[in-house]
């Protein structure tokens, strides 16, 4: 495949910098942080389509690197709420948890099932937003417009909602 980023020098080095400090703040050793950005600008600059701008597709390239990393690191991301006297009360009793991790589960298992009866061009988008990808990773997957993914999942999510009876 051939680079499909055209842009100039001093746009290069700002977008780099700017991808350099997205990645040390969040895995904070300046080696990883260079690979990821490296590894974000080959896999940008295969498939840069020049339907968004290059800052946008190079961070939304960076958030789905940076989650690979993470998984293959064998840590789940960090998410740190703002507000740490503000933590959701995840500290119940052993049961509990687990009673309420079976019930995600089903529920994901039934929205699945009732995803598979929608129309394919709501189908594909709406299982891959129930798998907990991002729009931009459904837009790079189903090579898609980030917009279309967006419409997309609204019209299925509001098609799923009679079949799940789930209120609006």
């Amino acid at each position: 495949m051939s680079w499909q980023i055209s842009a100039s020098t001093a746009t290069v080095q700002r977008l780099n910098t700017e991808l350099l400090k997205f990645f040390y703040a969040r895995v904070k050793q300046t080696q990883d942080a260079e690979d990821l950005a490296s590894t974000t600008w080959l896999g940008a600059g295969r498939n840069f389509k020049h339907l968004s701008s290059l800052r946008h597709f190079l961070f939304s390239v960076a958030y789905i690197v940076l989650a690979d990393h993470r998984r293959k690191a064998g840590r789940r991301p960090i998410t740190e709420p703002a507000d740490f006297n503000a933590l959701p009360a995840v500290f119940v009793e052993l049961d509990s948890l687990l009673d309420r991790l079976t019930t995600r589960a089903d529920q994901k298992a039934h929205a699945e099932r009732a995803a598979a009866l929608l129309p394919e061009a709501y189908r594909d988008v709406v299982l891959l937003a129930l798998d907990g990808r991002k729009n931009g990773e459904i837009a790079l997957t189903l090579q898609l417009n980030g917009n279309t993914v967006r419409s997309r999942l609204s019209r299925g999510l509001a098609l799923l909602r009679p079949l799940l009876d789930v209120d609006g």
